[in-house]
Formats: C-alpha cells, structure tokens, sequence
C-alpha cells in the first residue's frame, strides 16, 4: 500500500484517488475549494488544504489534476503553474524520500519539461530525476462514468522523465488489467490532444450521420448497430 496525495479533487481528481483507495493505497485529497473537501470528507474520505498537506509524511506519489481551461482561445496554466509552486515550495521541499510527481492536467506540448519541472526545482532547491520523479499520465475518463472508467481502463498511458519514474507509477497501476504504454513525457501530452481530437471527430461524424438518417427518414440507432 502506497501513500498518495492527489491535488485538485474535481472529477478528474476525485475518480483517481477514489480508484486508488480502492486498489488498497491510503490516499488524501488536496484542493482549495471547501466545499469539494467538504463533499469528500463526508464520503468518508481524507481531505486537506494545501497549507495543511505541508505537514504530511511519507508520500510515494503526488497527482496533480488542476483544471487548464482555454480562454479566449488560449489554455489557461496558471491554476495549474501555481498548486505546482506550492507543492514544491511546501511537501515537496520538506519530504526527504524519494517521490514522484504526476500530472494528470491536460497541458500543451512542453509544458512539463519547460515550465513545472524548472518550478518545482526553482521552489523545491531539488533536482528532477535525481531527488523526486516527474510523469505525465493522461486521464482518459468520461464525465458520466469517470470513477468506472479510472476502476476499468482500456491503456494506461505513462509520459515518464525517467525509466525509475515510469517504474514508480506502473507499480501504482499494476493491479489493472489493461495495457500500460511507456512513452516520453512530451509524447504523452501530444497524445491527450490527440485523444481529445479523435473523439470530437469522431462525435461530429456521427451527428452528421444521424442528420442524414433522419432526413432520408431512416432509422439511426440502427444503422449505426452494425
């Protein structure tokens, strides 16, 4: 059983840390909103702000879920940038164990290597790959159904800076029975845009499939059957 922390306790947050505990791994969830805390803690969950998570010991692996939304078409990293300088400046800084740090945010290409690892060695005086691990590993949940979706996987894809990082996160993972891919950090965050992509193709197909059924007055959920 591993110690977890997971950062940013929304969907994407709370499905992968309520996936974790229930693989057998102790995991406490972090974010600023009180009332996502709240919601968790009366689940019966461990819950923290991320001042207090300075005070925790012994975490194997630090999952970052913070939203990156795009505004005015451009993709907003500063929540993100942020809970990464805290994390280094505060648990990271004080931890004295090897540890691994895991984006689970949908970010550009480089993101990672040229922007959060120099923060988290800027705020954490720490290297990457020497003191602690850094991966990219992309979520692949669907709102509706995302805690099944984390509990029954069709791959795991890890970004890994370096082959101990990799092995951390596989270990975490092992108990699922999918394929896990290893790939560089900067293939993985390519690889989310390119999922995100494929399914909104994929979607606008078949809305303009169902739009031409429904106009040579045929029906669609049958023909999309075979």
């Amino acid at each position: 059983m591993a110690k977890l922390a997971v950062i940013g306790s929304g969907v994407v947050g709370s499905a992968t840390g309520k996936g974790f505990i229930a693989k057998g791994h102790d995991v406490i969830f972090c974010d600023i909103n009180p009332e996502t805390l709240a919601k968790l803690k009366n689940q019966g969950h461990k819950v923290c702000s991320p001042i207090l998570l300075e005070q925790e010991t012994n975490i194997e692996a630090f999952f970052l879920a913070i939203s990156t939304p795009t505004i005015d078409g451009k993709i907003k990293l500063d929540f993100l940038k942020s809970a990464v300088a805290n994390l280094g400046e505060g648990t990271l800084k004080k931890n004295n164990d090897y540890c691994i740090v895991v984006i689970r945010s949908t970010v550009p290409p480089n993101t990672i290597e040229g922007s959060l690892i120099p923060l988290l060695e800027k705020y954490s005086g720490k290297k990457a790959g020497k003191d602690f691990g850094v991966c990219m590993n992309p979520e692949y949940l669907r709102e509706g159904s995302n805690e099944e979706d984390f509990k029954n996987p069709w791959v795991i894809t890890i970004g890994e800076l370096d082959a101990k990082s990799g092995e951390i996160l596989e270990k975490l993972y092992s108990p699922h029975e999918c394929p896990i891919v290893h790939i560089s950090i900067k293939e993985a965050e390519v690889q989310k845009y390119v999922h995100n992509l494929f399914n909104a193709c994929k979607i606008s197909f078949f809305n303009e499939m169902r739009m031409i059924c429904e106009t040579v007055k045929v029906d669609a959920d049958k023909v999309f059957e075979l």
